[in-house]
């Protein structure tokens, strides 16, 4: 029979750091990633409001890369996300370069 919870529910939590460290062990390593999509939709949506949608991309992606550098630097998240950021800031940067050489 396997365990309903794959970790170790007993694990003392000292601080927020070791408390986002289990959240991060009992969501399979989800958690943050979630919480920086949100974040880039959520950011994406209000900036598109002031500018086009190309620079409010390169805004929302540039923001969530260097939170998912810090939380990589952290253990928190997973370094192939943190790639997926950079690569989604250098999309946006060619789709603002892009849409400003139109205008």
């Amino acid at each position: 029979m396997d365990p309903i919870m794959p970790t170790n529910a007993t694990e003392q939590v000292t601080g927020i750091y070791t408390y986002f460290k289990w959240v991060q062990e009992t969501s399979a390593g989800q958690f943050f990633l979630w919480i920086l999509f949100g974040l880039f939709i959520l950011f994406y949506l209000s900036i598109k409001q002031y500018t086009s949608n190309g620079r409010a991309f390169l805004a929302s992606s540039f923001f969530c890369m260097a939170i998912s550098a810090i939380l990589t630097v952290l253990q928190l998240l997973n370094s192939m996300y943190a790639y997926a950021f950079i690569l989604l800031t250098g999309i946006g940067v060619v789709w603002s370069y892009l849409e400003n050489r139109v205008e």
